[in-house]
């Protein structure tokens, strides 16, 4: 990768742009989408799946309730609007970092 350009990019940022760097939690989540965003974070596939190896990949949660989370899961195959249970998703959660994305 490019890491100068990557850096030089960070500078083209809004100055209202807000960033922090820790371990996001489940009640990050819930917050974030509790103010209208999106949060795409990362999961092991074959966990979420119920499968015992591992398959780095991404998904988009848009939805939260006590036992669930309801997510777009670009596949393979393609599962728009899953809903998967929290446990579930605790164990196949394995980046700890997400990206909260709005329209304003």
């Amino acid at each position: 990768s490019d890491i100068p350009h990557v850096i030089r990019s960070y500078t083209k940022l809004p100055p209202d742009f807000d960033y922090k760097k820790r371990d996001a939690t489940l009640g990050d989540i819930r917050n974030f989408l509790k103010k209208g965003y999106l949060v795409e974070t990362g999961v092991n596939s074959a966990a979420l799946n119920k499968r015992k190896s591992y398959a780095g990949h991404s998904v988009v949660i848009y939805r939260a309730d006590k036992t669930h989370l309801y997510l777009h899961d670009s596949g393979l195959p393609p599962q728009p609007s899953r809903k998967v249970t929290i446990e579930l998703f605790k164990k196949a959660w394995t980046s700890r970092s997400v990206l909260a994305i709005r329209k304003t």
